[in-house]
């Protein structure tokens, strides 16, 4: 399982490894647009699609404003 992520991490590009990394750092959820301004990345979230399709991420609606945070996987 450990293997499997690693995996995933390593074949992301540079822009979605770093919304990965603040979230890391972070520790929890934040709201999209801050994690896109502090990755310093495209304002659209383009960068967030390899997260979306590897599940790296959550994703929660607060009121009018999305939320990411990290997803942590279980792993005996």
């Amino acid at each position: 399982m450990i293997q499997l992520y690693g995996n995933l991490i390593d074949n992301l590009p540079e822009e979605s490894l770093d919304i990965l990394r603040i979230l890391a750092i972070v520790g929890e959820t934040l709201p999209l647009p801050i994690v896109l301004q502090l990755a310093g990345g495209d304002p659209s979230g383009l960068q967030l699609g390899p997260l979306r399709i590897s599940k790296l991420i959550t994703e929660e609606q607060h009121l009018s404003e999305v939320w990411i945070g990290i997803r942590r996987p279980a792993v005996s």
